[in-house]
């Protein structure tokens, strides 16, 4: 069963990521922090197909979201929908 939403700040979010190199030495971490996953996916996808309706897209085809809209609107678009990026 899915879990219940009642509201986008009832259960707070935060997603780590980290990089490795080929030694398992921790290279960077970032920690994005934020509202109700479930309220992120919607809102994030929302700006993402604004983004492509606009033409707003640096390369096409089977690529990465980094790589398609560019790391710098990618953070912007996360401070816009209520998430802070932590290095």
């Amino acid at each position: 069963t899915s879990p219940k939403i009642t509201a986008k700040n009832e259960d707070p979010s935060m997603v780590v990521a980290q990089a490795y190199d080929t030694n398992g030495h921790l290279l960077q971490e970032y920690r994005l922090k934020g509202h109700n996953m479930y309220f992120y996916t919607g809102e994030i996808m929302a700006w993402i197909a604004t983004k492509i309706k606009a033409g707003e897209i640096k390369e096409y085809g089977v690529v990465g979201t980094v790589r398609a809209f560019g790391i710098d609107a990618l953070e912007k678009a996360h401070e816009e929908i209520g998430f802070r990026i932590e290095k």
